[in-house]
């Protein structure tokens, strides 16, 4: 007879390997997408490119990139692409989106975050400067591109649904709070790619707050993806809203020391604060699915 814990072990094994191999995937991709896209945009005499073409080309890109992963993913579960995203809920017979629950959670992103500054009055003349210097991005068609549609796009498709399809394949799928710690911190960890970008967009105490926010976002994504019945949509349109709620409020720390700056720590403390509220909410909201589903007694045994 096979050894369970030798099985079980392969199965791990297995899983690590599979999500691995896709994370690999996405992080080339995503480099290839964004050199390529400058590279073969053309360029007028002063030799920048044009950021029309430049959006465009990095678009068709990305769009690329899903259909690959999405392939990739057909071939590793032995189907079509069409069942991967059925199973994700990207078709018109399983999407599920709760406008109700978007309008909710984006007022208290929005209200928390002008609230706390309203608190905040010793710090209040700068973070308005803060705002006005962030709104300047908005008028970067290609960061706009880059943060709000595709981020988001690609973030919760990998994250909240090709490796929740790979964790169910080899997770049993009744502890669902497992799955979601799981690919919370996998999500989290994600953001260590930004070490391979130009070195002086990311500093490290702004990494490491990128990673901790993505693990609370996460498992709140997770958790309201688990109420409606896996389907990622609704998580695709609040990540969107998050990152362009956060383009207006979060402060531009990325390559200054966070721990010095009160401005840093205190756009770090409001996006925690946001996320913690809206978590209440859903689980005042869902609170009979969230007790159905979670099995609390069960947590990781």
């Amino acid at each position: 007879m096979t050894d369970p814990n030798v099985t079980q072990k392969a199965k791990t094994l297995a899983c690590f390997v599979e999500i691995l191999l896709l994370i690999c995937e996405l992080t080339v991709g995503n480099h290839l997408c964004t050199h390529l896209s400058a590279y073969l945009t053309p360029k007028p005499r002063n030799g920048e490119p044009m950021i029309i073409a430049k959006c465009a080309m990095y678009s068709i890109f990305q769009v690329l990139l899903i259909f690959i992963l999405t392939y990739s993913m057909a071939w590793n579960f032995c189907t079509r692409p069409s069942v991967i995203f059925n199973k994700m809920g990207l078709s018109r017979s399983t999407c599920k989106v709760s406008w109700k629950m978007i309008a909710i959670v984006t007022s208290c992103h929005i209200v928390s975050t002008y609230l706390l500054d309203y608190l905040q009055n010793h710090y209040f003349l700068s973070a308005m400067k803060v705002v006005q210097l962030d709104a300047k991005r908005l008028s970067d068609p290609y960061a706009v591109i880059r943060i709000i549609v595709f981020a988001p796009l690609i973030e919760e498709i990998v994250c909240r649904g090709f490796i929740f399809l790979i964790l169910i394949k080899y997770v049993s799928n009744s502890n669902r709070f497992r799955l979601i710690v799981i690919s919370s911190f996998i999500f989290a960890l994600i953001h260590l790619s930004n070490l391979f970008q130009s070195a002086n967009t990311v500093s490290d105490e702004y990494l490491v707050l990128q990673i901790v926010y993505g693990f609370i976002v996460s498992i709140f994504y997770g958790t309201r993806m688990m109420c409606n019945d896996l389907c990622i949509v609704e998580c695709i349109i609040l990540h969107v809203f998050n990152n362009l709620i956060s383009l207006f409020a979060m402060p531009p720390f990325r390559s200054v020391d966070v721990w010095q700056n009160p401005i840093a720590v205190f756009g770090a403390i409001q996006s925690i604060f946001s996320k913690v509220l809206q978590f209440l909410i859903l689980v005042k909201i869902e609170f009979k699915n969230l007790i159905v589903f979670f099995k609390m007694y069960e947590y990781f045994f």
